[in-house]
This record gives C-alpha cells, structure tokens and sequence, in this order.
C-alpha cells in the first residue's frame, strides 16, 4: 500500500517556450506570491494554473495562496505571459572579476549583450579604492572635455562628503587645459555644518581656498526672514514634507548667486542614479527629460560631471567619508521621490548595462524636444510642473514676504 503524507506540498513549475524549471515551496506557509519574488519571477509576468487530481487545470487567482492551500493540487504551473527567455537576463549566474590594485572596497555589477549572439553575460567586477578613483576621473575628465573649453571657470558645491571628494579629486587632476575652481559650502543647517571641517580639510588636500556661505548671507542671498531656525519654519510651513527640497532650492539659489558674481558655472554632485530618477519622473509626467549633463536655469548654467557614475562606485574612492555622510541624513517620507529613485535602482540593479543605455538615449531625447522649463520670481526656475497658488502662499510665508 502506498502512504501520502497528508502535509506533501505541489510542485512548482516554470513554463517558458525556452524550457521548464523546478521551484521548491520553503514551507507550508510560504505564499505563491513569496516564492516566485524569491526565484526573481516578475509576478506580472505569468499566469498560475493549479493542476487538479482528475486533471484538470484551474486559473489560480490569487497569489496570496499559501501552499497549505494546495494540497489537492499534484502540480502548480507558471506560463510565461509571452514567448521569452526569463533566464537570460539571470543576474545569479555571472563571472567575477577581481580587484586590482589594493583590497576590494565595492563592486559593481556590468551586463554584456550580444544581440547578434543572442547572448547576455554578467561581470561581477570587485573594485579597489584606486579603481573607484580612476573610474571617477575617467568620466569626470570625459565630461570636462566634451562640454567645455579653456579658461572655463567652475562653482563647485560641496558638502565634506565622499560625493564632494570624489569630484574634486577628478576636477583638480584634469589637465588637457585650464580650469578654476571655487569650492562653496552652506551653513545654517545642522547637517551643512557639520560638514565645514571635513570640507575644509579636503580644500587644503587639493590646493583650493573654500568658500563658506554662512547662514545669515545664505538668507540675505535667498531673501529670508532672520527670526527663525530654517528647518523649524519649513516644517510649520510644510508639514510632512522632506527638509531636502527646501535645501536643494537654497543651495542651488546660493550657487546660481555666486556664479553669477564670478561668471562660472554651477557645478554639483548628482549621479547616475540621480539622473535616471529624474528622467524616470520626467517621462512619467508625459514630459521630456530636463537637459543634461549641462542644463541651462535661468542665467546660469549648471553642470553634472557625475551624471554616468554610479553611486557604489563614488562610495568606494573615499569609504569612511560616505559612511560619515550615510550617518548624517533624515529619512525621506516622499512618496513621489520614494517611488522614482526605487524604481532606478530596480532598472539598474536588474539590467545594469540598459539603464546606462536608457540614460544616454534620454540625453538624445533632450536635444530633439528641448525643455519646458518654468520661470517664477519667488521659486527661479520651476523643474516639475506649475507650483499651486496654496504652495505659493506657503513659501511665501516661510519666506518671511506678506
């Protein structure tokens, strides 16, 4: 006589056009939701089908079944809503490159695709602090040369951070032609402050004389009230909302200020992933991206050099300064930022190379449609949309105008 255990779970199925694949139930409990996201299974991407003892195959409607469920089932069947290959952009199965040149200190994921092969490869590339440098300049001295000529003169927002490092490590070793360089930072925030010392001691590694904006010319320059700590009145003013926006809006006006004084051009840290958020929310609204890596508000133009540099690799020429800066920041409860930037991280974590790909073609896209970029006395430039009158009021207040 054969015995069944009453507690046997279905087996788990995969069916594409290009072969079968075998998934395991953890346990009882685990949902069919929980084990496809855990064999990396887009959940979009397929239809469950229960196989029944009389066989006959039943739709599955939801994935929230646990498999304590499915104990009539014999088998559960995941067809691939198309004719695709799931496997071929298989992360896991990748080669490992190692460091050169001291320990390894990040790594960074690279994927090859060979349409005319039809094959996709993966490089696991260890990366030591000089490589993460030698990257870091590579592009930064690209993007010099491309954009700009001798005699070009820069306004380098910096914080103290490994970001503001990295930039300046690859801006003061550019040598094809000459450049100037103006270091600024803010204070008048607990965070910018801190950061003062360690901004200082990076400007006398490289030779540069740092400007300190301090909080009483941050709110001449901006046009602020002086009766009120900043993040204070922000958050009365806008309760909810990240402090970050408010922040990005004074430097950048600060920065434009100077600039404007100097005749230069703005030049900040955002990077790759900055960059392809952007794009991301751009699109998103139906709109075209913004220009990049050089972007003209207003009368000032603003520059990116770090704009094809991932973040992991930035991290890895100055470790201990980006764990600094990591331990410095206040959470974010925006949900449209939330969104976008996970969203980037889940493009170029799963297809590396095509987010880099994705990013240049929406640099073309910029050329050919131009921007729609909004101009407002109060605000400068406005990136994203019209600002509501409700808004307007708001700011208004917080900036001490009746």
């Amino acid at each position: 006589m054969n015995i069944t255990s009453i507690t046997q779970l279905p087996n788990v199925t995969l069916i594409t056009t290009h072969g079968r694949m075998s998934i395991k139930p953890l346990n009882a409990n685990e949902t069919l939701f929980e084990l496809i996201d855990r064999a990396g299974i887009p959940w979009s991407a397929i239809s469950a089908f229960s196989s029944q003892p009389d066989g006959d195959l039943v739709l599955l409607p939801s994935l929230d079944t646990p498999f304590s469920c499915m104990q009539n089932s014999s088998e559960i069947l995941l067809h691939f809503n198309r004719n695709v290959n799931p496997d071929l952009f298989n992360i896991q199965k990748y080669n490992i490159a190692k460091a050169e040149n001291g320990p390894e200190v990040s790594s960074y994921l690279y994927q090859q695709i060979d349409n005319n092969a039809g094959t996709v490869s993966h490089i696991l590339k260890d990366l030591s602090q000089l490589e993460c440098q030698d990257l870091v300049r590579q592009h930064v001295h690209n993007f010099i040369t491309e954009n700009f000529s001798p005699g070009t003169s820069f306004v380098v927002g910096i914080s103290g951070g490994g970001d503001s490092n990295a930039m300046l490590m690859a801006m003061t070793s550019f040598d094809k032609f000459d450049i100037y360089i103006q270091p600024v930072i803010l204070k008048g925030v607990a965070d910018w402050d801190a950061g003062v010392p360690r901004a200082q001691e990076l400007c006398r590694t490289y030779g540069l004389d740092l400007r300190v904006i301090d909080e009483s010319q941050v709110r001449e320059i901006c046009g602020m009230r002086n009766d009120q700590d900043l993040i204070q009145a922000y958050e009365a003013n806008f309760p909810g909302d990240d402090f970050e926006f408010l922040g990005t809006f004074l430097i950048r006006r600060v920065l434009s200020h100077i600039a404007a004084e100097t005749g230069s051009i703005v030049c900040t840290g955002l990077n790759f992933e900055d960059i392809l958020a952007e794009c991301l929310y751009r699109v998103c609204s139906g709109k075209p991206p913004l220009s990049f890596p050089v972007r003209q508000l207003m009368s000032t133009r603003f520059a990116y050099p770090l704009w094809m540099t991932p973040k992991k690799i930035i991290d890895g020429c100055f470790p201990k300064l980006s764990v600094d800066n990591y331990d410095m920041r206040y959470p974010c409860f925006s949900v449209g930022r939330n969104l976008y930037y996970m969203m980037a991280y889940t493009l170029q974590s799963k297809f590396p190379g095509s987010a880099e790909r994705l990013v240049k073609g929406m640099s073309e896209l910029v050329d050919k449609q131009g921007d729609d970029i909004l101009e407002n006395d109060i605000f400068g430039s406005i990136l994203n949309g019209e600002i509501s009158l409700e808004a307007s009021d708001r700011f208004k207040h917080l900036m001490g105008e009746k």
